[in-house]
């Protein structure tokens, strides 16, 4: 042992010996203290430096080092932010994080600057030749030999950090703790204001957004289930109030059964409310006084769904007003005959005519006259039947147009008086020649006000008997009384009593006399003609135009002479009153009454296209384009009818639905958003004038099943649920949004071995929950639900929606 000593302690003392025969000097230590302010993140720093210049074997080097255990921070720099010992604790600034350091200095001797080094990864340790030293003279570029002597003399100055790590992530990991409360107390801040301020959808959305933060915010789920609780409430206290004014309008325009409706579902909103049941027992007393009266009236209205009445109208056109173009135009007409059936159709008269009529015998020639607008020639039709040719043309010629009107006395029904006095007006679409029955090629239709422009005095107190009163006003303020009175009257009548007038004679050429007008049948009278003036004005010219050779065939040399023609004498002014030069009143007048023909006619062909459109449409049925079963309970109904039907409206209804109403579009087609219940749902689709119609052009019932692809069922032995979704490994799940029965409840953003946990009151019997796929995390799904602490769990997995049926009891 003490051999090994002596030899030890003299290998030191040679390698001393070394060392001072290499190195001639070493100055004094210099020191100082650098702020460091980090770029980027990473703690402020106080470092304390240490150097000095050494002769190292002949050159001339820096020993430079940082004192790591007297570093201080008083700051730590994070996006920016400055957090101190007052945001991050004491503890955070103990041993503050001085990485890899790299400096920069000036160098000088005296007071002489010889240039600027720089000094990569100074460490901790100032250990002379054997220690971190940088090769000065080297660096600037000059020779050891200058410097060797005047060591004492060189000096750093203007010591720069270039680059040092002294981020931590430690302190980044709790900044960010303390970033998240901060974000959760200024949500919940916020939430709390909203909550206590009575806006709790603005406070649930905070509460929310806060344990999207932070999901295990005991305050934030706490306060977001009595928002809940509080915006339920609120829901069913506005729910209440428009339900109660929404009964009461029903109520005021004699909506009974809906106003029960509206009644009830205030009373679900708020059980035991005294006005609400006062307004309900009010209503049902109502309901039970129209239920007599339907059952008073329920053969009346059995028969009114199909009212028909059908009969014949006479008439001789003796003394009609002339809408032709010359003054007789419609004294051409003698005899007519209108057979009419008269029926409804979703609400809307149809009827169907047979139209009948003869030439005019008035003036005992057995064929009525013409006066000629081409002359004052007055041209009498028996002389036209010398042309045979002539004579065949005209008794094809039939009139365009023909309006037929009589007079009503009275409408009954077994007996007793519904209405006194009216008018019907009828327009035969389809008119034959003289002689020939036509019947119309299609059922026609005009509105209620068109068909009978006249009706007055309803009989109220038949109306009021048979329960009728309060409909027949309302749809009297609906559509006016023109369409009203009209409707309900023919609808409520078995008997029409037109006016009473001639008797029909089969003989074309019979004089009616004085005796031939008294009350044998229906009288009618033909208040509108137009006739083909073109197709007449062109047989009376050919008839002249024959007569008039005729005439000249007979002739002599001085006839010729001698006639009116040949003595009018021509002067230069007569080229200029040329018949086509001459502008008349006359000519004017011609030219007006043509336009307005024109036009008739033009408007008579559209109404009858679109009587011909809505009636073919009114047989079909509607189609129903969407599918009729379904996988989830949003559905959208699309449907097509006959585009005559556009601006009307269809209605939607059933009894598991809520009634919507779609508007028909220009091409037909309409569609509507529908909540359906899970199993069969059976809807009403009804054609409508309006929203507010109460009679339907058109009804069709249409059964949509509502069958969803089901991750599980179960039942649960209450309403008032607590349903929770887990996490059980530490893999990242994918993001779902949680929806009951259609409704937004939360989000399930579980954290690897996290969970969620919501409170639910379920509705009566099934209850459809969804989870909806929202994001893709990229690992998929395994998370489990339960629902009551185990009264339902069931695990899924997959990347994509699940859903579960949950039947819930029926209140006693």
């Amino acid at each position: 042992m003490k051999t090994g000593s002596s030899i030890t302690k003299g290998l030191v003392f040679l390698f001393s010996l070394l060392i001072s025969a290499n190195i001639a000097f070493a100055q004094e230590v210099q020191k100082l203290n650098v702020t460091y302010t980090p770029s980027e993140n990473g703690y402020e720093l106080q470092i304390p430096f240490a150097w000095e210049f050494i002769n190292c074997y002949g050159e001339i080097h820096v020993t430079i080092t940082k004192n790591t255990k007297s570093i201080t921070s008083s700051a730590y720099i994070s996006d920016g932010v400055r957090y101190t010992a007052a945001d991050l604790g004491a503890e955070a600034f103990s041993k503050p994080e001085c990485g890899y350091t790299d400096l920069s200095a000036d160098v000088y001797c005296g007071a002489y600057k010889l240039g600027r080094i720089k000094m990569t990864n100074v460490i901790d340790w100032l250990g002379g030749c054997f220690g971190q030293t940088y090769y000065v003279t080297e660096m600037l570029g000059v020779k050891d030999a200058d410097y060797r002597d005047r060591l004492a003399e060189l000096s750093l100055s203007n010591l720069r950090i270039e680059q040092l790590s002294s981020d931590s992530p430690d302190i980044e990991g709790k900044i960010k703790e303390i970033e998240k409360k901060k974000a959760v107390s200024s949500k919940l801040a916020d939430a709390d204001r909203a909550f206590s301020g009575g806006n709790y959808e603005e406070a649930q959305s905070l509460y929310q957004e806060a344990l999207k933060i932070d999901s295990s915010n005991a305050h934030a789920r706490e306060r977001l289930a009595e928002t809940k609780e509080k915006l339920k409430a609120q829901q069913l206290d506005n729910e209440y109030k428009n339900q109660l004014k929404a009964g009461e309008d029903l109520e005021k325009k004699g909506d009974y059964e809906g106003a029960k409706s509206a009644y009830l579902k205030a009373l679900q909103a708020k059980p035991g409310d005294e006005a609400a049941q006062k307004k309900l027992a009010q209503i049902q007393e109502k309901l039970n006084k129209e239920e007599a009266a339907r059952e008073t009236n329920a053969a009346a209205k059995s028969a009114a769904a199909d009212r028909k009445h059908s009969g014949s109208m006479w008439g001789q056109n003796y003394n009609s007003d002339s809408y032709g173009s010359a003054t007789q135009a419609a004294n051409l007409i003698g005899n007519f005959r209108v057979d009419y059936s008269l029926s409804t159709a979703g609400g809307e008269p149809v009827h169907q005519f047979r139209f009948y009529w003869e030439w005019d015998n008035a003036l005992n020639t057995g064929y009525p006259q013409w006066v000629s607008v081409l002359s004052d020639t007055v041209v009498m039709i028996r002389d036209i039947q010398k042309y045979p040719d002539l004579f065949d043309r005209w008794n094809h010629i039939k009139p365009l147009y023909i309006e037929v009107e009589s007079k009503i006395l009275y409408y009954k029904n077994e007996g007793q008086y519904v209405a006194q006095a009216g008018k019907i007006h009828i327009v035969p679409e389809v008119i034959g020649y003289s002689g020939q029955e036509v019947d119309w090629s299609l059922p026609g239709s005009c509105a209620w006000d068109e068909l009978f422009p006249y009706c007055n005095d309803l009989k109220w107190d038949y109306f009021r008997k048979i329960g009728l009163y309060e409909e027949i006003h309302a749809y009297q303020e609906k559509f006016g009384t023109d369409i009203a009175w009209p409707k309900y009257t023919f609808e409520y009548s078995d008997d029409i009593n037109f006016y009473q007038g001639h008797k029909w004679f089969d003989s074309q050429f019979k004089q009616l006399n004085r005796s031939d007008y008294e009350n044998y049948s229906t009288s009618a009278d033909i208040v509108k003609v137009i006739w083909p003036v073109e197709d007449i004005q062109a047989i009376i010219r050919d008839f002249e135009e024959r007569e008039k050779r005729a005439k000249e065939a007979k002739m002599t040399s001085d006839d010729f002479w001698s006639t009116p023609e040949s003595e009018k004498k021509t002067e230069q002014s007569d080229f200029w009153d040329t018949p086509e030069n001459a502008t008349t009143k006359s000519d004017v007048a011609a030219k007006r009454q043509r336009q307005q023909e024109d036009q008739i006619l033009s408007n008579w062909a559209g109404i009858i296209q679109q009587q011909r459109e809505k009636y073919e449409g009114l047989k079909k049925p509607i189609a129903v384009l969407s599918s009729k079963t379904v996988a989830t309970p949003n559905y959208k109904l699309k449907g097509k009818i006959s585009k005559s039907f556009k601006n009307k409206i269809v209605r939607i209804s059933g009894e598991k639905i809520e009634t919507t109403y779609a508007s028909i579009k220009d091409d037909g087609s309409f569609d509507s958003d529908l909540k359906l219940k899970t199993g069969a749902n059976k809807l009403t689709l009804d054609l409508l004038e309006t929203e507010k119609s109460i009679n339907a052009l058109k009804s069709q019932a249409l059964d949509v099943t509502f069958t969803p692809s089901l991750d599980g069922e179960g039942v649960v032995s209450k309403r008032e649920t607590k349903i929770t979704v887990y996490d059980e490994n530490s893999v990242q799940d994918d993001y779902y949004d949680l929806y009951i029965n259609g409704e937004f409840v939360d989000y399930i953003h579980n954290s690897p071995g996290g969970k969620t946990t919501v409170n639910y009151t379920l509705d009566e019997g099934d209850n459809y929950i969804e989870l909806r796929l929202s994001r893709e995390m990229g690992k998929s799904t395994a998370l489990v639900i339960i629902i009551n602490d185990g009264e339902f769990k069931k695990a899924f997995s997959g990347t994509h929606d699940h859903r579960y049926i949950i039947s819930a009891p029926y209140s006693e």
